[in-house]
């Protein structure tokens, strides 16, 4: 527990340093960045977190690069602090904290969505609209794609999940025709 609440308060950082939506939201979408960075880098990830390598030096790299992908100094100072603490390698975890008090922020709910197949731009922006409406929220969808749902949709909020799958249906019916069978 304590270890998250430390983390927790390099993501709340971030958003305290100023109330001004727009600087947040830039803030926000640079977090976004350097967590796909990370992603995609595994050795800039593990140089930052390298216990055993000086902070001067991972600091030093990470202004560097940030600085080459245009980050803002505010930004870079914070991704320091990080360093300076020895917490970089739990970054990931900094990073959806990050995501869910900008969510809170700016009224936004996280939808996961799985289908079968590829749904067209049609499609998914009658999703997003309708959950929009109904919500009276933003919505971010993650989609997914999963063959042997055979038809019908996933859909995750929060916590709770909707399965209206073929596949989903296709189980019921059989426990049901097997439980009447006995």
């Amino acid at each position: 527990m304590q270890i998250a609440n430390r983390l927790l308060s390099y993501a709340n950082a971030i958003f305290t340093i100023t109330h001004d939506k727009d600087t947040q939201i830039k803030y926000y979408k640079q977090i976004s960045a350097l967590e796909a960075l990370n992603a995609t880098n595994a050795d800039f990830a593990d140089f930052l977190s390298a216990r055993f390598i000086d902070k001067d030096e991972r600091k030093e790299l990470a202004k560097e690069v940030l600085t080459g992908y245009g980050f803002d100094p505010t930004v870079i100072y914070w991704v320091w602090t990080i360093i300076d603490n020895n917490v970089y390698h739990n970054f990931h975890y900094i990073f959806l904290m990050c995501r869910d008090i900008y969510y809170t922020i700016f009224n936004i709910m996280r939808v996961k969505i799985t289908s079968p197949s590829d749904l067209t731009e049609a499609q998914m922006n009658k999703i997003k609209d309708f959950f929009e409406t109904k919500l009276n929220k933003k919505i971010d969808i993650e989609w997914s794609i999963r063959p042997d749902l055979i038809g019908g949709l996933r859909i995750q909020l929060n916590n709770k999940t909707y399965n209206n799958t073929y596949r989903s249906k296709l189980i019921s019916l059989k426990k049901e025709l097997l439980s009447k069978k006995g």
